[in-house]
């Protein structure tokens, strides 16, 4: 039997596996005495098992595990589709909507692309006009003059806004609209100031119904009531002060309007005194002193007052701010002349009369 590859190895030496018995090699006693004490020996590693000195494992050889075929309706590939003629259609008609909003895309983005240039550049949106409408006493050439829009201008290029300030500067323009018109027209509303009432200071002013005075009074155009009594001192030191007295003429004016004796049409003058209040004075010379009540209140009085036979057809003086009555006084029409009485030394037949 031929040698195994262990046969001679140190290892099946070591384990005792030799073929043949090992011999014993006779050893000599020391007879002298070591000249060291001896140590205690190192400890080794432990020494691998032998081969065949292996204890068998405890744990019984497991077969290998059995491969299953794959499952073909799991792992088989799928198959396309067979496509056919109705699927064919629908396809076809989506491509054809897709070509189809391609280039409807496309040509709305010339389109866009032209039209933009052509408003940019194009001659066609040259201004050649402005026109004005709502103005009354404003004249067109001075607010042509304001707005300044040159013939010429871009109608996209403009601004509109500026022409609205500008056009708002105007003295009897209270408010401006200013809009294009294609292709090539401004067009700009205007909205006037309605005098209602003349402010007296140093200077004659027109005055709105919100109680701005907005422009100086014409001698063509008089034919307003005019609130006197207001000092230039006051409306310069208290504006506040002066806007208040106004707004209380303005009450006076809305409550006499529709009066069938006092109404705006019969009225000439509002006159303020800071003591007394209100004084209307109508245009046949009758004073009602107002105060500082409700003006309508007052007029429900005067209306008593006429009910019961007051004839303000002459000129009277009405105090409606008494407490408790009104009190009437007439007044000396000074159309009238008043004859002087006679000298006391001549005879009443030689007394000079006036004419």
């Amino acid at each position: 039997m031929a040698p195994g590859p262990l046969a001679g190895s140190p290892l099946r030496r070591f384990c005792g596996l030799s073929r043949g018995p090992r011999a014993k090699t006779p050893t000599a006693t020391p007879t002298t005495t070591p000249r060291h004490p001896p140590r205690a020996p190192l400890p080794l590693p432990p020494l691998p098992r032998c081969p065949s000195r292996l204890p068998p494992s405890p744990l019984p050889p497991q077969a290998p595990p059995a491969l299953q075929a794959p499952s073909p309706a799991v792992n088989a590939p799928e198959r396309a589709p067979l496509i056919d003629g109705e699927a064919r259609l629908s396809l076809g008609r989506r491509a054809l909507r897709v070509l189809l909003a391609g280039t409807l895309g496309g040509a709305l983005v010339s389109a866009a692309g032209i039209l933009g240039h052509e408003l940019a550049t194009g001659e066609l949106w040259r201004v050649t006009d402005v026109t004005f409408a709502g103005q009354v006493n404003a004249t067109e050439p001075a607010l042509r003059h304001l707005a300044n829009v040159r013939v010429g201008t871009h109608l996209f290029e403009l601004d509109l806004q500026r022409v609205v300030l500008d056009v708002e500067r105007h003295p009897w323009v209270r408010r401006a609209e200013a809009r294009r018109v294609l292709p090539a027209t401004i067009e700009v509303v205007v909205e006037e100031h309605a005098p209602v009432l003349i402010l007296a200071l140093d200077r004659m002013w027109y005055v709105n119904a919100m109680g701005e005075p907005f422009k100086l009074a014409t001698t063509e155009d008089l034919d307003y009531p005019v609130l006197t009594g207001l000092s230039p001192r006051l409306a310069e030191e208290h504006p506040s002060l002066a806007a208040a007295v106004v707004q209380g003429a303005l009450e006076v004016l809305e409550a006499t309007d529709g009066h069938s004796t006092v109404g705006p049409e019969h009225s000439s003058e509002i006159n303020f005194d800071p003591h007394h209040g209100y004084t209307l004075v109508l245009r046949n010379g009758s004073q009602l002193l107002l105060g500082f009540t409700d003006p309508e209140r007052s007029l429900r009085r005067l209306d008593r007052l006429t009910a019961n036979g007051l004839d303000l057809t002459t000129a009277q003086r009405v105090d409606l701010d008494a407490p408790r009555i009104a009190l009437v006084s007439p007044l000396v029409d000074p159309s009238v002349p008043i004859p002087l009485p006679p000298p006391p030394d001549l005879p009443p037949s030689s007394a000079p009369e006036l004419q």
